[in-house]
């Protein structure tokens, strides 16, 4: 069974090779920024670069494994997951940061890459390559990783008095507006995680019905 009913094998591991390798790229040069400027483990604060370094990481296992059993492992839910997971890097970053964060030089390449370039390729990838059933529970289990870093950055907060990011600050927002921001946030996680799983129902059907015809 090939990945993908559009393209070749060969193809989609040259597409994952191409991105994962750009995105390896711009994770290196923004770690190397950040320690020029004195900060070598700051970079692991933000939820931004944890979400890469999951896509990036499964681009590599999925190289690895690909034509394997091994590959159905992280395939499915995992993936959604993570799909999920950079999704909302992509779209707090656009929406809510870039008017006050506007990089130049090599670390706006960096920037790029990050924010946009590696979370929507691998949304192409999944639209080109996912076959695994959805299950419409997922979006409420893909919940424990944003809330782990939630209560990561609560207790980052409560320790050093840094918060990376104006709608994750407690102390700033208040109980009131801090629980509006959150709530809003898991909502989104929800959401886009059901618009996936709508996209792979479609998805899974179609594969279905190419697979059946002789």
């Amino acid at each position: 069974m090939t990945l993908s009913p559009w393209t070749s094998d060969r193809t989609i591991r040259i597409f994952r090779i191409f991105f994962v390798s750009l995105g390896w790229l711009g994770i290196v040069i923004q770690h190397i920024v950040n320690i020029l400027d004195g900060d070598i483990f700051g970079l692991y604060r933000y939820y931004s670069i944890q979400s890469n370094y999951f896509v990036l990481i499964w681009w590599v296992l999925a190289l690895l494994w690909q034509g394997t059993a091994r590959y159905d492992q992280i395939d499915g839910k995992v993936r959604s997951a993570l799909l999920t997971y950079i999704t909302i890097t992509f779209v707090v970053y656009h929406f809510l940061l870039s008017a006050t964060h506007n990089p130049t030089g090599i670390e706006g390449y960096a920037n790029i890459v990050i924010h946009y370039i590696t979370p929507n390729a691998f949304v192409l990838d999944f639209i080109l390559t996912e076959r695994h059933r959805f299950q419409w529970t997922w979006p409420f289990i893909f919940l424990i990783y944003p809330l782990a870093y939630l209560a990561f950055v609560l207790v980052l907060g409560a320790f050093t008095g840094f918060y990376p990011y104006y709608f994750l600050n407690l102390p700033e927002l208040g109980v009131a507006e801090f629980s509006i921001w959150v709530g809003i946030l898991l909502l989104a996680f929800v959401i886009f995680g059901s618009i996936y799983g709508g996209i792979n129902y479609l998805l899974t059907r179609h594969y279905s019905s190419e697979e059946k015809e002789p």
